[in-house]
């Protein structure tokens, strides 16, 4: 059982954050089953809001005015979506909720993540995002039955170079795949695969731009190499006490 924190005003912008990440069953858990006297920090930073069935409000996309077909010159996410703006939100929620659990709060455990701490080589944030990479690489390699997907060589101790040139070739595969002229789509894995692409080639821009927690470490940010260990969590520390 973990215990709760108090109310503190450096919990606000986390609070804040997930509230636009969870659904409104599960922000509810999350307050309740994190801080103390919870009923009055929910009304007080909530309770103007009203929850309903209704779903969650779309994030808009602007007027495509490139072209479909993936190119390295497509450098925005949403311009591979092509004005498909419940698409978009569907990859987008599905990579916040991710990235949430692998640096926040874990839904599923209902336990905060000490995201910076090391369980091995890595932190256990990049040990959880190099996981969910190999997951979108998966996605994309099984979509085009791509053999050179193989876990014994996409690994944690692999080297950047290598980890990079095979990675770079599952996703252009996929890219090329698309791009044929008798391509024809798989529905529904095509969507998969298409947010896998999607994430795989604009991550740390999506991290970016909706995950204010996380972010690039400096010594590899003008880096174009598959690095294992790139990402801090910048967030507040949350202590927990488990019995």
């Amino acid at each position: 059982m973990s215990a709760k924190c108090p109310p503190d005003k450096k919990f606000i912008p986390l609070i804040k954050h997930m509230q636009n990440t969870l659904s409104p069953e599960e922000f509810k858990a999350f307050i309740n089953d994190s801080f103390e006297n919870a009923e009055q920090l929910y009304t007080e930073l909530v309770g103007n809001i009203s929850y309903n069935d209704s779903p969650p409000p779309v994030i808009e996309v602007e007027e495509i005015k490139t072209s479909s077909t993936m190119t390295p010159e497509i450098t925005v996410a949403n311009d591979l979506y092509v004005g498909d703006t419940a698409w978009f939100n569907t990859m987008h929620r599905g990579f916040v909720r991710k990235i949430t659990a692998s640096s926040v709060f874990d839904v599923a455990t209902k336990t905060f993540v000490k995201a910076n701490e090391k369980t091995d080589k890595l932190t256990l944030l990049n040990e959880r995002i190099f996981q969910y990479k190999l997951e979108l690489l998966k996605t994309l390699a099984e979509y085009t039955g791509d053999t050179s997907y193989n876990t014994q060589v996409l690994n944690a101790e692999a080297d950047p170079e290598v980890l990079t040139e095979v990675s770079n070739g599952i996703i252009s595969n996929f890219a090329n795949t698309v791009n044929s002229a008798n391509f024809k789509e798989k529905p529904p894995v095509f969507k998969a695969a298409y947010n896998a692409y999607t994430i795989l080639t604009k991550f740390d821009e999506l991290l970016d731009k909706h995950i204010p927690f996380v972010k690039v470490k400096n010594e590899v940010k003008k880096s174009n190499k598959f690095h294992v260990d790139k990402y801090t969590y910048i967030g507040p520390e949350i202590d927990q006490i488990t019995s």
